[in-house]
């Protein structure tokens, strides 16, 4: 007979894989080293790795957001904190980077919209990105020779 309806139950010891209050992460094999022991070990760490270690054994588990919003953004260790990531020398370059005639550009269409718009006395320009303001300070140099349009921006 099918056994149908029936739930079976195994049980089995719960094993502590680790059984002090620290967390220590192998951090050797990313770097193309083996760790000459390879068994758990606690190690004091230092920079962005700390923290991390610090936030595990305080708070559990780091989703995945949390973790790259920690090593992207952490005031002293995050890495668009310590270097300058735009631009030529840096890890990408954006068009307003490149050359002003995109923001420029950019800036007369603002106006050619507005103006389609019925001219409403009060709009927000609002640029939303992680550069440097490049592209909005493109725009509004473009838009100068429009005052009705920097009025209603005001």
């Amino acid at each position: 007979r099918a056994m149908i309806g029936r739930a079976v139950r195994l049980w089995a010891p719960v094993r502590r894989l680790c059984t002090s209050r620290t967390v220590a992460i192998d951090t050797s094999g990313m770097l193309g080293r083996r760790s000459p022991n390879p068994t758990h070990t606690h190690e004091q760490h230092e920079g962005l790795m700390r923290e991390l270690a610090s936030r595990i054994r305080f708070r559990g588990p780091l989703t995945v957001a949390e973790y790259i919003a920690l090593s992207n953004t952490h005031p002293t260790f995050g890495y668009y904190m310590s270097r300058d990531v735009f631009g030529r020398t840096g890890d990408f370059t954006t068009s307003p980077e490149v050359s002003q005639v995109f923001g420029e550009l950019v800036g007369v269409w603002c106006v050619a919209c507005w103006d389609a718009m019925g001219r409403p006395p009060r709009i927000r320009l609002i640029e939303a990105g992680p550069g440097r303001g490049t592209l909005m300070s493109d725009i509004l140099r473009a838009t100068r020779s429009f005052p009705a349009f920097r009025t209603a921006l005001a």
